[in-house]
């Protein structure tokens, strides 16, 4: 059994003997932070009374008291403390605790399948709504990160897959989705955009060649023509300074960014469906069994090398129930899956942004 079900279900027990009471909504719309006013604060504050965090008098102005509040309710749960209500922390309110209970009974049941199908000793788990990946050997947790996943059009697929080795300073080559909306947008080439991502045009022989000489207008004039656009390694890089493969039907694959401050955002579903990895050189080191210095002479020689490791199971899964630091979260449903599933339970789709749904 993952050790994080473990802990789900007997956090599932608090809220089985908890009460069914009815809750505040708060409102979508804009982040709500210190110097917001108008009636979504006064739910907001409304909501954070009934949970036992505000004290006062529940207004329309959102004040130190107001951010007091929404820190004590973010450290709770296990989110950022920030003090500001974004859609997660916003999500997290809005959950009464029969909706949570509906959300684990689904989500307990695919983690028990989950725990009895998967008997292998090294695995790593990417939870594409809690935007984590955890790397378990024996059952352990030994490497823990935050992830960046595909969005809500460029979804990261629901997939087993195998990790087979890994490159080093990774050249980047553009998959179609990208060329179709990207680089082609409309049918026709932005010479902006490869001008700003740094693309080369390679021939079939593998040569450089220049746009005009090669008279690229539209993605079918680069098919025909037996070219690709690739994207040198370097601090520009799309992929950073390591990439780790994955056998997929998907062109789905791990791999570092360019752009690692975007991990300290809390929703990080803004990729084309591939999974950035913040801690991409502990993983490294893990699957390697390579000090961690052999590894970082590996990223820092600059030159592209390959290195073949044992295959090691790759599970993106979808669990928008999870714990940290002991404290059960939910994440959004970014995807809207939960929602769908249950639609099919209860033959009712709840609003996205309405009374039943947060």
């Amino acid at each position: 059994m993952i050790p994080v079900l473990e802990e789900i279900i007997k956090l599932q027990g608090k809220l089985l003997a908890a009460p069914a009471v009815p809750i505040t909504r708060v409102e979508a719309g804009p982040a709500l932070k210190l110097g917001s006013s108008g009636k979504r604060v006064l739910q907001l504050q409304t909501r954070l009374s009934e949970l036992g965090h505000f004290a006062g008098q529940p207004g329309d102005q959102f004040g130190p008291e107001t951010e007091s509040a929404v820190r004590a309710f973010q450290e709770g749960v296990g989110l950022i403390v920030d003090g500001v209500v974004d859609h997660q922390t916003r999500f997290n309110l809005n959950l009464s605790d029969q909706e949570k209970l509906d959300i684990l009974r689904c989500q307990l049941e695919d983690m028990e399948r989950f725990s009895k199908a998967n008997q292998d000793e090294r695995y790593i788990v990417v939870n594409i709504p809690a935007y984590t990946l955890r790397a378990y050997e024996s059952g352990v947790p030994v490497v823990e990160s935050r992830v960046i996943v595909g969005n809500a059009v460029r979804q990261t697929p629901l997939m087993k897959s195998h990790l087979t080795g890994l490159v080093f300073n990774p050249p980047w080559s553009p998959p179609k989705t990208i060329l179709a909306k990207d680089i082609f947008r409309n049918g026709e080439i932005q010479p902006k955009t490869v001008s700003r991502l740094g693309l080369k045009l390679i021939d079939a022989k593998g040569k450089t060649v220049e746009m005009d000489e090669a008279q690229i207008a539209t993605q079918d004039d680069l098919a025909e023509g037996g070219y690709r656009f690739m994207q040198p390694p370097g601090d520009k890089n799309a992929l950073g300074l390591l990439k780790f493969d994955l056998d997929n039907p998907y062109n789905v694959y791990l791999h570092d960014t360019n752009h690692r401050e975007l991990f300290e955002r809390q929703s990080r579903a803004f990729s084309s469906g591939c999974i950035r990895v913040e801690r991409f050189r502990e993983l490294a080191v893990w699957l390697t069994g390579k000090p961690a210095a052999e590894v970082d002479r590996e990223l820092l020689d600059r030159r592209t090398r390959r290195l073949d490791v044992e295959k090691v199971p790759v599970h993106t899964v979808y669990w928008i129930a999870d714990v940290r630091q002991g404290k059960l979260v939910f994440s959004r449903d970014i995807y809207e899956r939960v929602r769908l599933q249950r639609k099919m339970q209860t033959g009712s789709l709840a609003k996205k942004e309405g009374d039943r749904w947060p």
